[in-house]
């Protein structure tokens, strides 16, 4: 038999006792929340650089589609028609015709397309047009490849010369490789060659 007031061996946790075990949860949650944080960011960097390799691929997949289908313009209203594939390239532009021009639609238009890569500010731009020869056509800006801190273009000759200049119409055709330099922001410098015979 207990005395009125007597403990039966139960005993409650003090304030001391209730505040350690909060301070210790508090630290817990706060290292998992960071940890966490820490795997939502890298996974949001891995998504971002994911995306922008996707861009950069896409990109270099539709400039080698246009170098590789170039053609010249067929005669058309007494325009003489260029045996050269109608290539035009500096250092930081690139123009032509190209074959191959989709039209799901079965649109009324030829399944040539005049193009333009430009190098403008900090982006990689590719242009169409939607005639062959109506030069007052506005061109349409269909791809756009940003931070892009440098382009040059060379274009190897016959002689095995490269140069910064080509134009298909001067007495030759097509060149024997493109190269294009490019340095990206992100990606540091990149370089791609296309041969073309």
């Amino acid at each position: 038999m207990t005395r009125c007031g007597q403990s039966t061996g139960m005993r409650g946790y003090t304030l001391i006792e209730i505040l350690v075990a909060v301070a210790i949860f508090s630290v817990l949650s706060l290292a998992a929340y960071s940890a966490l944080d820490g795997l939502s960011e890298a996974n949001r960097a891995s998504e971002q650089h994911a995306d922008r390799l996707a861009e950069l691929q896409v990109m270099l997949a539709r400039l080698s589609l246009d170098v590789h289908s170039l053609v010249g313009r067929p005669q058309f209203e007494g325009l003489p028609s260029n045996s050269g594939g109608d290539l035009v390239g500096f250092a930081t532009r690139l123009s032509g015709v190209r074959s191959g021009w989709a039209n799901p639609l079965n649109q009324p238009r030829a399944d040539l397309q005049r193009f333009m890569w430009r190098f403008s500010g900090e982006t990689l731009e590719r242009l169409h047009w939607p005639s062959l020869y109506d030069d007052r056509a506005s061109a349409q800006i269909d791809l756009v490849f940003d931070d892009v801190q440098m382009v040059s273009f060379r274009y190897l000759d016959r002689s095995s010369v490269w140069r910064d200049r080509w134009v298909a119409g001067e007495g030759e055709g097509l060149p024997r490789a493109i190269e294009l330099t490019l340095d990206h922001g992100q990606f540091g410098r990149l370089r791609r060659l296309w041969v073309l015979e």
